[in-house]
């Protein structure tokens, strides 16, 4: 790793900068987002609109102006219709969306049958908005019209992930892909090479879920989920885990999760980026000519949104280190801080091996009440070294609180905790498995 952080600082020192795309987000930052940005530095992306573009008309989902002072704004162009580019008006339309300093990137999945006439397109917004760049997919690089495109824009920032569909009959024998593969992204980012104009290697930072009826047919992605969703779910069996960063579990019955309908037979892939084969990758680019690095996208408090700012952050000057916590008693409650940079990232093992256990241990039954809280569940348990029995709360000599995993900087708060009259606080001992086996006192 010490590697990566030599070839990384030659890299800042050269002018080669971060850059976050920053999707459906209203707000401006927050001070703890700037800080850790400016510390990276790293520059924004901004999605400030989505435009419908057919044959016929270009309609806008949405639109709206940067939130955030210094930020690029980027539009967002659906395409539908053999010849969307063709439509009157619509360079003009787009071109609004510039700042004030005449920049603006566009992003848009076109067909390769269309790469040329889209370049084009490209071609004449840049008349009208100087500062022009583009997201591209990696495999344009192989396309007939890659030639124009080079000659539209300033910048293009490639996509390197999703690099293939799924297969049509996904199973544990044939699983999908995962999001980052170490091989694929090594053989795009070389196609990338003869690339004239600058460009900068797109990497995802972002966790999905995606369900595949019984015959392998992919069914879509679950919205709005969270890792106790997923972790936590007593239907969802663990069936393997092929690749890093990929988890295959199966419904051995019905049930919803996030609102989405899974039926019994059903794969659930659950999909993220590896911490260490992004450190890899991000070492990859620095050995090629991509002047930079851009994340999709800037994480946010929501699950599927990734790795955190701050872990990141450790990435990018080439350090993976372990997550460090510290246990506190706040009023009637216990509070669990990750105090480190590093996220301690969600695990799934198998179907008896899931998540994390705050144990919090006492030599004797000094509790009265505990509630869960932020975490997914609190046990109670006596004699947990030997032979641990489930016993209600008041008899118990040791609470354990499961939770998925807590990102650096972030907590996890419990209920209502409530201690016999005559306990001494300071008899409180805690650890995580299983992250650490060493007990540590309650702070």
């Amino acid at each position: 790793m010490l590697l990566l952080g030599r070839l990384l600082a030659s890299t800042a020192a050269a002018g080669e900068t971060f850059s976050f795309w920053v999707w459906q987000r209203h707000d401006p930052l927050g001070a703890a987002e700037k800080k850790t940005l400016a510390q990276m530095p790293a520059s924004l992306l901004w999605h400030v609109g989505e435009l419908d573009v057919s044959d016929a008309s270009a309609v806008w989902r949405w639109r709206d102006t940067l939130p955030e002072a210094g930020a690029f704004p980027v539009v967002r162009l659906n395409l539908s219709g053999p010849e969307p580019f063709k439509l009157s008006g619509l360079v003009q339309d787009i071109a609004t969306l510039a700042d004030a300093t005449g920049r603006l990137q566009v992003d848009c999945d076109c067909p390769d049958g269309l790469l040329a006439e889209y370049a084009r397109f490209l071609g004449d917004l840049r008349r009208k908005v100087p500062h022009l760049s583009a997201t591209a997919l990696a495999g344009w690089s192989s396309q007939p019209g890659f030639g124009i495109l080079q000659r539209s824009v300033e910048e293009l920032d490639v996509m390197f992930y999703d690099l293939t569909p799924d297969a049509p009959h996904i199973s544990p024998e044939n699983p999908p892909q995962p999001l980052l593969d170490e091989d694929k992204f090594a053989a795009q980012l070389a196609s990338w090479e003869r690339c004239k104009i600058p460009w900068r290697a797109g990497l995802p930072n972002f966790s999905r879920v995606t369900v595949f009826d019984s015959t392998g047919h992919s069914l879509g992605q679950i919205r709005n989920w969270s890792w106790d969703d997923v972790m936590f779910q007593p239907r969802l069996k663990f069936v393997s885990a092929p690749a890093p960063g990929l988890i295959l579990m199966k419904a051995e019955s019905d049930l919803v999760m996030a609102d989405t309908p899974i039926k019994s037979g059903d794969l659930v892939a659950i999909r993220w980026v590896n911490r260490e084969t992004l450190a890899h990758v991000l070492t990859m680019v620095t050995k090629s000519r991509a002047a930079g690095v851009v994340f999709f996208r800037l994480p946010d408090s929501t699950d599927p949104s990734g790795w955190s700012l701050s872990q990141l952050a450790e990435l990018t000057v080439g350090r993976v280190q372990d997550a460090s916590f510290r246990l506190t008693k706040e009023g009637d409650c216990l509070v669990l801080e990750n105090e480190s940079d590093a996220d301690l990232p969600p695990r799934i093992a198998g179907d008896a091996d899931r998540g994390y256990a705050l144990e919090v241990d006492a030599p004797n039954q000094l509790w009265r009440e505990a509630v869960a809280g932020d975490f997914w569940r609190v046990g109670s348990h006596t004699n947990p070294e030997k032979s641990p029995v489930a016993v209600p709360i008041p008899f118990a000599t040791r609470l354990t609180f499961w939770f998925a995993g807590l990102r650096a900087g972030e907590s996890l708060k419990s209920g209502f905790i409530q201690l016999a009259p005559d306990a001494d606080i300071r008899q409180i001992r805690y650890r995580i498995l299983p992250q650490d086996q060493t007990w540590k006192p309650l702070e």
